[in-house]
């Protein structure tokens, strides 16, 4: 099965979850380079510990523009590329100590990649397509700080692993040569983010 089919259908039982749950929960994590907004499908427990599923959404974009002046004549081009990162996962809460709770983090999330411009082919959307393609998982620690029953700010350290595979295959028109390639990358990364949490049960 196509892996964006795969997490459409994650992402239509998640949100489903959300819509009918009696607890909605809402974390916006600011950071580079993106930011994300994320739903905890629990309840604010202080008295013991709780594991929280957690469904988020992450997008971010880069973009360029072109323009050459030549003999009187102007051209201009722009490319743009657009990700948006679906994250499926779960917070582990510990205990709360007064104003204090800390969690441990675990996702998984995938990476949909979108070009736009000007002058891009259907080949190029695919080609790009195929190697910005990335599935991934995070762990981490977080820690909040209640100013209230119903708002805390915090901070989470996580680490993520990204990883990629693809396959080119070629064939010439009189079937003499051919070729199979295929690539699998991994690429981990750390990452710090403010997280500002509204609990409204």
């Amino acid at each position: 099965m196509n892996k964006k089919i795969i997490v459409v259908i994650i992402t239509i039982l998640v949100l489903t979850t959300f819509i009918s749950a009696k607890s909605q929960n809402t974390s916006f994590k600011v950071g580079l380079p993106f930011s994300t907004v994320q739903i905890l499908l629990g309840e604010n427990n202080e008295s013991e510990q709780t594991l929280t599923p957690t469904f988020a959404l992450s997008y971010f974009t880069v973009g360029s523009k072109y323009k050459r002046t030549e003999d009187g004549s102007t051209s201009e081009s722009d490319i743009s590329a657009h990700f948006i990162i679906p994250r499926v996962g779960a917070r582990i809460l510990s205990v709360r100590n007064e104003e204090l709770r800390s969690y441990y983090i675990g996702e998984i999330f995938y990476v949909l990649p979108f070009i736009t411009g000007s002058d891009i082919t259907d080949e190029t959307k695919e080609e790009f397509n195929d190697a910005t393609n990335l599935l991934g998982i995070t762990v981490g620690w977080g820690v909040e700080y209640f100013f209230s029953k119903s708002f805390s700010v915090g901070g989470e350290a996580t680490f993520s692993m990204l990883f990629h595979s693809t396959t080119y295959e070629s064939e010439d028109e009189y079937d003499e040569y051919s070729y199979k390639r295929e690539y699998k990358t991994r690429v981990g990364a750390t990452m710090t983010q403010i997280t500002f949490n509204y609990y409204f049960n």
